[in-house]
C-alpha cells in the first residue's frame, strides 16, 4: 500500500477545504522543484494546482476555473511548470508582459483584478493567458498569492527579487597562472578586467534599455546549451584558437568577445582566449518595498490588511 501525506488546503474557487492525499514518494528524483500537483474537483469542475517542494510542503497554489483555458494552453503550461529555475527566470525577462508584471509588483502588492486592468493597456495581453503568465513567478518563489479576508480577491505579493550579474571568473587564478606560463602578460588581462567592469557599472547606472539587453544576454549564457558549452570550456582554462573548429562555435566565441565576456590575446602569431566575466543569479528579499508600502497605505491605495500581509511575507522570505 502506497503511503500518503494528507494535505488540507482551501480552494479559492469553491471557497471550501480540499483534502489531498499525496503519495509520499511523489517528490523523489524530480528534475525540478517545486513541482506541480493538480486536483480537479467541484461543480462546475475546476483545477487546483499546488506547487510542492521536496518535503511536500506547499509553496503556492493556482486555480483554473475554466478548464478549457488550461487544456488549450496545455503544452505551454507543461513547459512552464517543468522549467528549471534559471529557465523560469529567463522567461520573465524574455517576455515583455512578464517584465511589465515584475515592474508593477516592485511598487507594491496588487489585487488580481487590478493587475489585469493594468495589463490590459498592453497590446499583446489576453486575459485568458493571465494565469500562464504568472507561472514562472510562482514557481521561482518570486511571487506568492493570498486571499484577503472576507473577500473574493486574490492578491499578488513580490517576496523575492533577483539580480543576474557579471562577476570575475572563479578560475581567475588558474587563468593568470596559464597566462604567465605561456609568457602572456597578465597585466594586460587585469587592465581589460578593470575596464570591462567599469563599463558594466556605467551601463547599470545610466541606461535602462541596455541594462535589460545585458540581463537577457546573461540569461542566454546560462540557459542556451550552445553558449553554455563555450563558457564551460573557458571556465576551465585559457583556450587556444585551434581548439574551436565548428563555425557556429567560432561565431559564439566572437560574440562573447564583442560583449566583453572574453578577451583575445595574440602571442607569437597564436591566438588565446581567456574568460573575463562569468554570470551568477542572486535572489534577495526586496526590502526596497518598505517605503512604497508605507506611502501606499498612507494614501489609501492599499488596505491595512494588504500592507500587514506583505510585511509578514517579506519577513518570512528573509528567514529562508
Amino acid at each position: 500500500m502506497v503511503r500518503t501525506k494528507k494535505i488540507v488546503i482551501n480552494c479559492s474557487a469553491c471557497n471550501s477545504p480540499i483534502e489531498l492525499k499525496i503519495p509520499i514518494n511523489i517528490a523523489e528524483d524530480r528534475e525540478y522543484y517545486p513541482f506541480e500537483y493538480i486536483d480537479i474537483h467541484g461543480s462546475p469542475q475546476h483545477a487546483l494546482m499546488v506547487f510542492l517542494d521536496k518535503h511536500l510542503t506547499i509553496r503556492d497554489t493556482m486555480v483554473y476555473t475554466d478548464l478549457s483555458v488550461a487544456r488549450n494552453h496545455a503544452k505551454e503550461f507543461t513547459e512552464l511548470v517543468r522549467m528549471s529555475e534559471n529557465e523560469a527566470l529567463t522567461s520573465i525577462y524574455s517576455d515583455s508582459l512578464r517584465l511589465k508584471i515584475l515592474n508593477i509588483l516592485t511598487e507594491g502588492p496588487q489585487i488580481e483584478d487590478d493587475l489585469i486592468e493594468l495589463l490590459k493597456q498592453e497590446k499583446d495581453f489576453q486575459i485568458q493567458n493571465f494565469k500562464t503568465l504568472m507561472i514562472p513567478f510562482i514557481k521561482t518563489g518570486l511571487v506568492t498569492t493570498s486571499w484577503l479576508h472576507n473577500t473574493f480577491f486574490e492578491c499578488y505579493f513580490l517576496v523575492k527579487d533577483f539580480l543576474i550579474t557579471r562577476v570575475p571568473p572563479k578560475s581567475i587564478t588558474n587563468i593568470i597562472f596559464t597566462l604567465c606560463k605561456k609568457n602572456i602578460t597578465w597585466n594586460y588581462y587585469f587592465k581589460m578586467l578593470e575596464s570591462v567592469f567599469q563599463e558594466y557599472k556605467n551601463v547599470y547606472i545610466e541606461d535602462l534599455n541596455r541594462r535589460i539587453k545585458e540581463i537577457q544576454f546573461c540569461f542566454k549564457l546560462l540557459t542556451d546549451k550552445k553558449y553554455n558549452k563555450i563558457m564551460q570550456i573557458l571556465r576551465e582554462d585559457v583556450l587556444i584558437s585551434g581548439k574551436i573548429s565548428r563555425s557556429e562555435d567560432k561565431k559564439i566565441l566572437q560574440e562573447l568577445i564583442n560583449k566583453n565576456f572574453v578577451v583575445e590575446l595574440c602571442v607569437n602569431s597564436r591566438n588565446y582566449y581567456a574568460l573575463l566575466c562569468d554570470v551568477i543569479i542572486k535572489k534577495f528579499t526586496p526590502k526596497y518595498l518598505l517605503n512604497p508600502l508605507s506611502k501606499k497605505l498612507m494614501n489609501k491605495e492599499i488596505s491595512q490588511e494588504m500592507a500587514i500581509k506583505h510585511l509578514d511575507l517579506l519577513y518570512s522570505s528573509e528567514l529562508k
